[in-house]
C-alpha cells in the first residue's frame, strides 16, 4: 500500500484495500495521506506506519501523524542520529523504524536532494 496513485489508481486502490481487509492483515505500511484516508476507512482497526517515502523528518509531523492514529513512523534517511533522539524525546510513545544503511534516494518529485547538496 506504500504508493503514490494518480486519480486513475485510486478505485483499483479501494478495492484492493478492501481484500486485504479481508484477510487480517498484521500491519499496512503508507506514505500517501490520500492512502491513509483509504486505509483508515477500510481498516480502521490495523496499525498502519508510515514509510520512509513520505520523508518525516520532524518531532512536529510524527507529533502529528500521532495524533492521527498512526502507530510507527519509519524515518526518513537522511536523519541523524541526534535529530532522532530529539524526536523521540518529544513524541514519547511513537514506534520508530530507522534505515542504518540504504540508498538515498535522489531523483523523487519534489525533494530535491541533489540540489540542496550542490547549493
Amino acid at each position: 500500500m506504500n504508493i503514490f496513485p494518480k486519480n486513475i489508481d485510486i478505485k483499483v486502490f479501494e478495492l484492493t484495500v478492501q481484500k486485504i481487509a479481508d484477510c487480517g492483515a498484521d500491519a499496512i505500511i503508507f506514505s500517501d495521506p490520500g492512502t491513509f484516508h483509504i486505509l483508515k476507512k477500510y481498516m480502521p482497526d490495523t496499525p498502519l506506519h508510515m514509510s520512509t517515502q513520505a520523508s518525516t523528518m520532524n518531532y512536529a509531523a510524527v507529533q502529528f501523524w500521532k495524533d492521527m492514529g498512526v502507530k510507527r513512523i519509519v524515518f526518513a534517511r537522511e536523519l541523524n542520529i541526534e535529530e532522532i533522539k530529539e524526536i523521540r524525546e518529544k513524541v514519547p510513545g511513537m514506534e520508530i523504524e530507522i534505515f542504518v544503511h540504504g540508498s538515498m534516494c535522489m531523483t523523487y518529485s519534489g525533494r530535491c536532494h541533489l540540489g540542496d547538496y550542490m547549493s
